[in-house]
């Protein structure tokens, strides 16, 4: 009876190291799992980000293009005309043409 005992009380340490052991591993487990959440929060966020910026950058990309023909458009106007001031003078006084502004508007419209 007494190697019972003995062999009792070393399963029953046995136990109590392995609940232990559980107690730690389902702690671990839990700050894992919330860093876990963080992380893929931070990667949607990023993620998202990242697709606005791209939308951005093609929007800009865009406008980009549009202004580029707008000028050129501009520049052949000026060139074919033979208009190279925004003054020109008539009868003595000053007379002031279409500002770029106005004439982008104008290109625009056509």
């Amino acid at each position: 009876t007494g190697q019972k005992e003995e062999k009792i009380m070393a399963l029953e340490a046995q136990l109590v190291v392995c609940n232990q052991d559980i107690e730690q591993m389902d702690k671990k487990l839990s700050k894992t799992k919330k860093e876990l959440a963080k992380w893929k929060t931070r990667t949607q966020n990023a993620e998202a980000d990242n697709r606005f910026l791209e939308r951005q950058l093609k929007d800009y990309l865009r406008q980009n293009k549009m202004l580029k023909v707008i000028l050129a458009k501009i520049q052949q106007e000026m060139e074919s005309s033979g208009i190279e001031k925004l003054l020109s003078f008539r009868e003595g006084e000053v007379v002031k043409k279409q500002s770029p502004h106005q004439k982008i508007l104008s290109i625009l419209k056509k």
